[in-house]
């Protein structure tokens, strides 16, 4: 295993997670509808913010292992899924589109091809949400939802490069 390859892995990683870290709490916090008290919300946000942190304590070696990939993918994907499921969205459209992308992510066969699947899904969810008189909402879910179609595209596919 290259040293310099797994460091800069880490930092793609890293960076990867603070856009995806800032896009789900800007939609967490700003989101149709907090069901729960503002106190879970902020601290699955802090929460998520802090392994993000520790994560930049975590050797480069660990994130090139295989079991490491797997708990990075289900931490990000339980923490994404709880911000979802407090700001009521659980209930709409968007919770499927967003397992969908996971989905599509990990059945792509390029990332440039899953990048132009994320922004026509992109496209029509914003011509949708248009149609429906729901402008508002643009703004948070269309850059979520490609966001989150780079993050797990990328995990997945160089995951899939280095098995």
């Amino acid at each position: 295993m290259d040293l310099e390859n797994s460091k800069e892995y880490k930092k793609t990683i890293l960076r990867l997670r603070w856009v995806t870290f800032i896009i789900a709490s800007y939609l967490i916090l700003f989101g149709r509808g907090i069901t729960f008290s503002q106190l879970l919300p902020s601290l699955l946000i802090f929460f998520y913010l802090s392994s993000n942190v520790i994560a930049y304590l975590i050797p480069a070696s660990y994130f090139m292992k295989l079991s490491f990939f797997y708990i990075v993918l289900l931490f990000d994907t339980l923490m994404i899924s709880l911000g979802i499921y407090m700001t009521s969205q659980f209930d709409t459209e968007f919770y499927l589109l967003y397992f969908l992308i996971i989905v599509f992510a990990s059945i792509a066969r390029s990332f440039k091809l899953l990048m132009i699947n994320a922004l026509v899904i992109c496209g029509i969810y914003g011509w949708f949400i248009w149609s429906k008189g729901l402008e508002d909402v643009i703004l948070l879910r269309i850059p979520f939802i490609f966001i989150i179609s780079l993050f797990y595209g990328f995990l997945i596919q160089s995951f899939e490069e280095r098995a």
